[in-house]
């Protein structure tokens, strides 16, 4: 039985079963760029995030989509396999459930908590590189691909190290993680330049110092203004 004739413009393909494949791959975009863009992340970070800024924005994935993309398949696997991934502890809080659960969504949506986080590294890194061009959202966007690049490397080492007994394995994933975000932000800068490595770690660590302080303190005034409230 042939399909029925539609009225659709010369122009354009029916929407068939390779359509629907095409776009699905199109979502992610895995056909050319994704896979592109983490081999570029890992290899050459500072000259592929500086390539996309300066000369093609065509060949990577856009930059929150990725960092969307690996903190959502992340976060299901980590959850498949039983592993914890958590920005804080919320033991010691278990008798205030506000604070809980505002902790928990941090926890919960790791996505959205590294975007967060990146608006930290970003403030400190324009702060300590202030004589570079790059602005405020050039280096946002620039965090987007090296916190979600960072995040695999810890899911990797997670998925490597679960079951290697190693006396030093607690807290090494994110160390590494860590460590690439230093040397990814560094390399932004200009590859061959020991100040640049320098600067970056002081950036990363601030940031991530910042972004831990600030967001307990304004969980604590949440905390403290619904209890007034209450009463």
């Amino acid at each position: 039985m042939e399909d029925e004739k539609l009225p659709v413009k010369p122009t354009l393909k029916r929407i068939n079963s390779a359509y629907i494949w095409h776009e699905f791959q199109h979502i992610f975009h895995f056909e050319k760029g994704f896979l592109y863009t983490m081999k570029g992340l890992m290899l050459r970070p500072g000259k592929t995030v500086r390539e996309f800024i300066l000369e093609d924005r065509t060949k990577a994935v856009k930059p929150v989509i990725f960092i969307l993309v690996i903190s959502t398949v992340v976060t299901l696997i980590f959850k498949y396999i039983g592993e914890d991934f958590y920005f804080f502890s919320t033991e010691q809080f278990h008798h205030r459930k506000i604070v809980v659960k505002i902790y928990e969504w941090f926890n919960h949506n790791i996505g959205y908590s590294f975007l967060i986080l990146g608006i930290h590294l970003t403030f400190w890194t324009k702060l300590l590189f202030r004589k570079h061009p790059y602005n405020f959202w050039e280096l946002l966007i620039t965090f987007c691909y090296y916190i979600g690049q960072a995040l695999f490397i810890i899911f990797i080492l997670t998925i490597v190290l679960k079951n290697i007994p190693l006396p030093f394995k607690e807290g090494l994933n994110k160390y590494t993680g860590f460590a690439y975000l230093f040397w990814a932000t560094g390399q932004f800068f200009g590859e061959n330049k020991l100040i640049n490595y320098v600067k970056s770690t002081f950036a990363v660590i601030i940031g991530g110092l910042s972004f831990t302080l600030i967001t307990e303190v304004l969980v604590q005034l949440v905390d403290l203004l619904i209890e007034k409230v209450k009463h």
